[in-house]
């Protein structure tokens, strides 16, 4: 079983993940997506309160995939995911 994460320790994590399998860095990211810089850096620290479903659909959008692939992953199972 994985530790559990919060929605917006999830989505950190699946970035991280997509942009190790594409080779790809943040600044490259949030140039593609089009979103500050801080605002990736405060969705990956964990110090956004939570991210919006528009920010997840363009970060999405610039690595190429849809809002489904990018929460196709056990990181999103309710099992993973801290309720409280």
């Amino acid at each position: 079983m994985m530790e559990l994460l919060s929605i917006r320790g999830a989505v950190a994590k699946r970035i991280d993940e997509l942009l190790k399998e594409r080779k790809m860095t943040r600044y490259a990211l949030s140039r593609k997506a089009i979103i500050n810089q801080a605002t990736l850096h405060s969705i990956m620290s964990g110090n956004c309160k939570g991210v919006s479903l528009n920010t997840i659909f363009v970060i999405a959008e610039a690595l190429d995939m849809s809002l489904t692939e990018f929460f196709n992953s056990p990181l999103f199972d309710c099992e993973n995911i801290e309720t409280n």
